[in-house]
C-alpha cells in the first residue's frame, strides 16, 4: 500500500473498502509523518550552506512546504476520517478538496526545491561555465545534466522513481490547468444505477403531481442506493481516474521524505 512508485490506478466499486488492518496502517502513517517531517527539519536548518540562495531554497522554499504537506494531511484525515462510511457534508468535501490541491502543489514545489539546493550548493553548471537555465533545474528524467552531476547511488534511485515523476509531472500539470481535484459526494453501483435513475423519474412525476409523500419514499429509496468511498478523481476528456486519497498522500509525502534524506547526504559529502 505504501509503495511510492505506483501510479494511480483505476479504482471500481467492487474494490475492498478500508479493513481494519489498513486503517491501523493509515493510522500509523499519519503519525510517521510528523516525525519524518521533524528529521527533515533538523537535517536542512542545521547545514551550513555555502549560497544564501540555497538556503532560501532550503528554508523558505522546501521547510515551509513540509510544513503544508504535514498539515494537508492532517486536514484531510480530519475533513474525511478514512473510516467514514455515512456521506459527507459539501464543506467537508470541498475542505478536503482544497487540501488534496494543495498538497500536489507543494509535493511538486519541494521537489522542485530540493533539485535547487543541489544546484545551488554543489555549483552545478553548464559546459561553457553558465548557470543552467530555470528550466533544466528539476530531478526528473529530462533533468540529465542534475541527474548526471549526482552521486551514482542517487542518480540510479532517481531512476526508480520515474513513473512516480512522470504521474506526478502529469497530475500537477492537469490540476493547475484544466481541472481541479473532486471528491464525489457519493457512488452508486453500476447494478444498481437503472433502479436510482427510475428513482429519479418518479421523484419528478412526483413533485409535478404534488405528492409530497410519493416524493419523500422515493427519496428514501433513492438514498439508499448512495455510499461513499474517499476517492478523488480527476475528469479529462470524460476519462475519470479514481485514487484512494488518503494511501496515496501518505505514500507521496514518503517518496518527498525518502528524496529529502538523499539530497541531504549528497550535500553533506559535498562538504
Amino acid at each position: 500500500m505504501w509503495d511510492s512508485n505506483r501510479n494511480f490506478r483505476r479504482l471500481s466499486l467492487a474494490d475492498e473498502y478500508f479493513s481494519n488492518e489498513i486503517l491501523s496502517q493509515l493510522a500509523s502513517e499519519r503519525l510517521k509523518a510528523n516525525e519524518r517531517h521533524a528529521e527533515l527539519v533538523k537535517l536542512y536548518l542545521m547545514r551550513d550552506y555555502k549560497l544564501t540562495g540555497a538556503q532560501d531554497m532550503a528554508h523558505q522554499g522546501f521547510l515551509r512546504r513540509l510544513r503544508i504537506l504535514v498539515r494537508c494531511i492532517d486536514n484531510v484525515f480530519v475533513a474525511l476520517p478514512p473510516a467514514k462510511v455515512e456521506l459527507p457534508s459539501d464543506d467537508a468535501r470541498t475542505d478536503a478538496e482544497i487540501n488534496l490541491h494543495a498538497f500536489v502543489i507543494n509535493v511538486y514545489g519541494a521537489v522542485d526545491n530540493l533539485a535547487w539546493i543541489w544546484v545551488l550548493e554543489s555549483g552545478l553548471t553548464l559546459a561553457n561555465g553558465k548557470g543552467l537555465p530555470k528550466a533544466q533545474v528539476g530531478l526528473r528524467k529530462s533533468n540529465s545534466n542534475v541527474r548526471q552531476s549526482l552521486p551514482v547511488e542517487l542518480s540510479d534511485y532517481l531512476t526508480t522513481l520515474d513513473d512516480w515523476f512522470d504521474y506526478l509531472e502529469n497530475f500537477r500539470h492537469k490540476v493547475a490547468h484544466q481541472v481541479p481535484l473532486y471528491v464525489p459526494p457519493f457512488y452508486v453501483d453500476p447494478r444498481d444505477e437503472a433502479a436510482y435513475c427510475e428513482l429519479g423519474k418518479v421523484k419528478r412525476r412526483a413533485i409535478a403531481a404534488g405528492d409530497s409523500i410519493g416524493l419523500d419514499q422515493a427519496d428514501v429509496a433513492q438514498q439508499k442506493l448512495k455510499f461513499f468511498r474517499p476517492w478523488t478523481v480527476s475528469a479529462i476528456n470524460s476519462s475519470m481516474r479514481s485514487v484512494a486519497f488518503h494511501g496515496q498522500v501518505l505514500a507521496d509525502f514518503n517518496t518527498v521524505h525518502s528524496l529529502g534524506l538523499k539530497i541531504s547526504q549528497a550535500l553533506v559529502a559535498l562538504g
